[in-house]
């Protein structure tokens, strides 16, 4: 102890991030698209039914479309963002892992974060993410982990 790895901030780091905070934080989001896609899917149901076979492929392709419009709109936001600040791009954030608290260190300086002034943290396969609130957080890549950072990690969830 103190565990130490980094992160290199790039595009798709942005983009894992982004789905990982939408996908577990925004929850209204997601009721809003299943809501939508319902709505369209049933009135497509209903149009067939009525005869009106060019409506009903009209709803049927919204209620396809409007999900993956979704990731369309993110994909294209996160990559708006990313692209308007030289100083994140191809940032590399410095970590640091305490007892009680993690340490991350940028161009901007060092900040320490006790563990349980988190949001939440959320494991997927290639990464951790230490969410502070529903729009920010730190992504960890497994694969600059030792094998003891992921378990430590793991154990604090």
């Amino acid at each position: 102890m103190p565990y130490e790895t980094y992160t290199k901030w790039s595009l798709e780091e942005a983009r894992r991030l982004a789905r990982a905070l939408n996908l577990r934080t925004n929850k209204a989001l997601w009721g809003l698209v299943a809501f939508a896609f319902l709505f369209f899917f049933v009135s497509s149901i209903l149009y067939f039914i009525k005869g009106s076979v060019s409506s009903g492929v009209i709803m049927m392709f919204l209620a396809l479309f409007m999900p993956v419009m979704v990731f369309i709109i993110m994909d294209l936001k996160v990559k708006a963002i990313y692209k308007s600040s030289k100083i994140t791009q191809d940032a590399v954030l410095s970590f640091k892992f305490f007892e009680k608290e993690f340490s991350v260190t940028n161009m901007a300086g060092e900040f320490k974060i006790p563990y349980d002034k988190l949001f939440k943290i959320v494991e997927t396969k290639t990464n951790f993410y230490l969410i502070l609130d529903k729009s920010q957080a730190y992504p960890i890549l497994k694969e600059n982990c030792s094998s003891e950072l992921i378990s430590f990690l793991g154990g604090i969830k």
